[in-house]
């Protein structure tokens, strides 16, 4: 499962009738959301502190503030990756273009992993608003440059919203 930050956990952040403890006891007889069976290691209080029992409307504005505060922190929270951004770096067939003030390489950023943002480049997807791809990239991309975007960093934006 992708991370926001490679250092830090993916959790999951929710709610419960009861415990803490018992709801993580019975996500590990299978409850919960399915992309967090089976990974469930342990509860971290240190990241919850402060919170306790309320009400189910107020336990669910602690969750989406604890959740925001998390990503903020670097954390991917509920499996919401959608505002981590890179920079990726597509070599170019530099044979193929007449103007070679256009460059050799193409630079874009992307919330998508470099590769599945190239396959997009390369294959032409579109979606319902209309192409995924740029022309350049899709005629004259050749692989990822990883020697140029090594060492970038990811960029984190707050998230709208949490998947529980």
């Amino acid at each position: 499962m992708p991370r926001r930050h490679p250092d830090l956990p993916n959790l999951y952040v929710g709610v419960a009738a009861d415990s803490p403890e018992a709801k993580i006891e019975r996500m590990g007889r299978g409850a919960g959301p399915r992309w967090a069976r089976g990974h469930v290691v342990r509860l971290r209080p240190d990241l919850y502190e402060g919170f306790g029992t309320t009400t189910p409307d107020e336990a669910r504005k602690q969750k989406t503030t604890l959740a925001v505060e998390l990503a903020r922190r670097g954390y991917t929270v509920n499996k919401d990756t959608s505002g981590s951004w890179r920079v990726y770096v597509v070599q170019l067939d530099g044979r193929q273009i007449e103007d070679p003030g256009e460059g050799w390489v193409y630079v874009g950023e992307s919330s998508l992993p470099p590769e599945k943002r190239l396959e997009q480049h390369l294959s032409g997807a579109r979606n319902r608003r209309g192409p995924l791809f740029s022309r350049k990239v899709h005629r004259y991309g050749q692989h990822l440059r990883w020697d140029l975007m090594r060492g970038l960093p990811t960029l984190y934006c707050t998230p709208r919203t949490t998947r529980s």
